[in-house]
């Protein structure tokens, strides 16, 4: 098993044996692995680190798992949003391809959007694939943006394709 935390990209087909304290202190922008380690509580964990600011700023995380991820506890005490109907219309008004662009790179699935604490603007969507369920998949998503006229929103972006053997 291997144990890597502070790269800024790091992709493993192996096992990687997180303990909770170095998940909780990762540093990566982009993340492939899977983990046995990580579990529901951990990845909740992690999630509220992030909204509250102390946890890092990634880009992508995919952590894979054997079994069935219990979304409930992962989301447990969390502010979220499903991605429906009314979640995509309100988003297309500014940014009008963004919800087919995160299906064309990350495919569909079930979709949940988590607002950060330090700044509304920001925030990251958690996807359980329909594609490729082993995955949970973690991506910051909105960020703070002004428009020609000064009103400040929040900017929708797909992540980018992953490139293969990163």
């Amino acid at each position: 098993m291997f144990q890597f935390q502070n790269a800024e990209k790091f992709r493993l087909n192996g096992l990687v044996n997180y303990t909770k304290e170095q998940f909780l202190n990762l540093k990566l922008k982009i993340g492939v692995f899977n983990s046995i380690s990580v579990t529901e509580e951990v990845i909740n964990q992690f999630i509220k680190n992030w909204i509250d600011g102390t946890g890092f700023r990634f880009q992508q995380l995919h952590i894979g798992f054997w079994g069935y991820r219990k979304l409930d506890e992962i989301l447990e005490g969390i502010d979220f949003r499903e991605w429906d109907q009314d979640f995509v219309n309100e988003v297309s008004i500014k940014n009008v391809s963004f919800v087919t662009d995160f299906e064309s790179v990350c495919g569909p699935g079930k979709l949940f959007q988590i607002p950060s604490k330090m700044d509304h603007f920001e925030s990251i969507t958690v996807q359980v694939s329909d594609v490729n369920t082993i995955f949970l998949n973690l991506y910051h998503t909105g960020t703070r943006a002004t428009s020609s006229d000064g009103e400040i929103y929040a900017n929708y972006t797909a992540p980018e394709q992953l490139e293969s053997g990163f």
